[in-house]
């Protein structure tokens, strides 16, 4: 995800997978050790999980700030409806980006490259 202001998505929990600005996961604690008094935490505010990662932010090539494809692989464990779950969140993240299933396969599609490292 590109991030374009401070407004956007910066970080995500990995344990609920919520996608959240940066003011909305920063808390401070007392921390009387700390010069500051206070240390700072990131905190989901769906789970309360710790589970904070930071988004990378992707550069485009000067030349091609329009448009980018990306082809991502999931791998989606567990029945049926755990896919359309995940597809279904896709769209609510990136409501306004055009996106389209290429290939959608059973099994585990990856298992012969995976054994052959």
């Amino acid at each position: 995800m590109t991030i374009r202001s401070t407004h956007d998505l910066t970080h995500w929990c990995s344990n609920c997978g919520a996608h959240f600005r940066l003011e909305q996961v920063r808390h401070y604690l007392p921390a009387p050790e700390s010069p500051f008094g206070e240390e700072e935490v990131l905190q989901c505010p769906t789970c309360a999980s710790y589970l904070i990662e930071p988004l990378i932010e992707a550069m485009q090539p000067e030349s091609d700030r329009g448009v980018q494809d990306c082809t991502v692989v999931f791998r989606v464990s567990g029945p049926r409806d755990a896919l359309a779950s995940l597809l279904a969140d896709l769209a609510v993240i990136f409501p306004t980006h055009q996106h389209e299933v290429i290939a959608v396969r059973t099994g585990n599609a990856l298992r012969d490259r995976e054994h052959a490292k």
